[in-house]
């Protein structure tokens, strides 16, 4: 029963397709890469492998498997190895309106296209985003991949460095079947959320918007304190109050705003100062907590010591953590509508305890659904205007869409603080 022919092909940098010829009476097929299984239960006799490093040799087998689970001897190796990075757009410097690199799409005849973008200097990665949501993340090394395309799908490509994430690219244009029209980013937020309206229990998670720093530099080259009792560390900067602007401008867009029946916020000033805006078109009021009949119920954390926070979900309760934001939105009435303001550290937190089984607790494969929460520690949650949807439907959470929009035309120098 043993799989007689495997072949593998390159499909540019950062792909390989791997086909195999059908084995009588095989229920499945497992695939490996260098030895380690990487797919299980194939029951087609080809897969495509997709996050490969450029210019690398790769070897792949094939195991046919039985209904009751035992595998036949692995098949021949089939060695293969990926296209080198292309750079051909050149090299983008890290501009300071918070640009993003020059992309190109090339269209095949195989329902795939070429995506190619520009180095960035300096960067650390690059992530490259589906129809405005997370498609996978690539090394600094890797300007190009390979990607579905049947002349709809619009591709934009964001790069990272040193914990910022600047806007994403303009729409990657078809340069065999020109540009396709982008949607804007409320068009694409009302399309996401369309399908899940109606469910028993919608909540809508964002991480809060940039904040100040405690110190700026001088034309000296020193550093002076800036805020002095004002603990502007905790308060949005520029850019943080324009993002709050727009995700105000896309809840309210969106038809989201006048569902709005709860708001849940971490104590920090930044995080409530993120949705407040939201929460004031809403209308919401009738939260008990150190900021009273704001509607923004705070949730708490630990102090250094492990006490809890003193500002608290309940005034009265001693949980420190996320429990009791978790426990108030596993008690919302069919009905309703609730918006979480987090930190990196708390919302998958959160989301995994309302029920989601797969929320990436941490940066392995083997734990994380990697197209709906990144596995790359350095953008877990750390994307600054991401969007996350969870339904509770008869008690089941169910994740529904994580999209990410960014305030244009940013002059960072001008927002420096």
């Amino acid at each position: 029963m043993a799989v007689e022919s495997v072949t593998a092909e390159a499909l540019g940098s950062s792909g390989v397709r791997v086909s195999w010829s059908e084995s009588p009476g095989a229920a499945y097929y497992d695939v490996y890469q260098d030895s380690a299984r990487i797919e299980t239960g194939i029951s087609e006799t080809s897969v495509d492998v997709a996050g490969l490093q450029a210019a690398t040799g790769y070897q792949f087998f094939v195991t046919a498997c039985t209904s009751d689970g035992s595998c036949s001897a692995a098949s021949f190796q089939a060695n293969v190895t990926t296209a080198a990075a292309s750079a051909s757009l050149g090299t983008c410097e890290p501009a300071t309106d918070g640009s993003a690199p020059t992309v190109a799409l090339s269209s095949n005849d195989d329902g795939t296209a070429e995506l190619s973008w520009c180095e960035v200097t300096g960067a650390d990665g690059y992530n490259v985003f589906l129809n405005g949501l997370y498609d996978g993340t690539y090394g600094s090394e890797t300007f190009s991949t390979t990607v579905s395309y049947d002349g709809t799908e619009q591709y934009q490509v964001a790069y990272y460095a040193d914990g910022n994430y600047p806007a994403k690219s303009v729409v990657a244009e078809d340069t065999n079947g020109g540009p396709s029209e982008p949607m804007t980013e409320l068009e694409l937020l009302e399309s996401l959320d369309r399908g899940s309206n109606g469910a028993d229990v919608e909540i809508y998670f964002t991480r809060h918007a940039e904040k100040m720093t405690q110190l700026a530099e001088q034309e000296d080259g020193s550093f002076a304190e800036v805020c002095g009792e004002d603990k502007c560390s905790e308060v949005l900067n520029a850019k943080g109050e324009l993002r709050a602007e727009l995700l105000k401008s896309l809840f309210a867009g969106a038809g989201i705003t006048e569902r709005l029946t709860h708001a849940f916020s971490s104590h920090k000033i930044r995080t409530r100062q993120t949705i407040e805006m939201i929460t004031a078109d809403a209308g919401l009021t009738g939260d008990i907590d150190k900021n009273p009949d704001d509607g923004i119920q705070e949730f708490p954390v630990l102090n250094p010591d492990g006490s809890a926070n003193a500002t608290e979900l309940d005034p009265e309760g001693t949980s420190a953590s996320e429990a009791p934001v978790i426990e108030a939105l596993l008690a919302l009435p069919s009905g309703s509508t609730a918006l979480v303001a987090g930190h990196s550290g708390t919302l998958y937190d959160i989301m995994a305890g309302i029920g989601l089984t797969d929320v990436c607790l941490s940066d392995t494969v083997e734990t994380c659904n990697e197209d709906r929460y990144p596995i790359d520690s350095k953008v877990k949650v750390k994307n600054f205007g991401d969007i996350w949807k969870v339904v509770l439907q008869d008690g089941v959470a169910e994740f529904v869409f994580r999209a990410n929009f960014q305030p244009s035309e940013l002059d960072l120098e001008e927002l420096a603080q």
